[in-house]
């Protein structure tokens, strides 16, 4: 098994448990395209990952309605 420190990047599907945000909502939220671009860049383009990534938080609220609030 992988050891958290030999990774060479951050979990990008990592979920805050207070307002269950993923990495890529606090992006939208900060309008910080560029990183938004990278993670996605790491993503396995599958049907699971990209529903992964589009996931709602406890509100009912996706990174992409994040975005267009911002």
């Amino acid at each position: 098994m992988e050891k958290e420190e030999d990774r060479d990047y951050a979990e990008w599907d990592f979920v805050c448990l207070q307002v269950t945000y993923t990495p890529i909502h606090w992006l939208a939220y900060w309008d910080d395209v560029e990183s938004i671009n990278y993670i996605l860049s790491l993503i396995q383009q599958s049907k699971e990952q990209i529903i992964k990534t589009m996931m709602p938080n406890i509100r009912n609220i996706t990174p992409l309605d994040v975005a267009g609030k911002h």
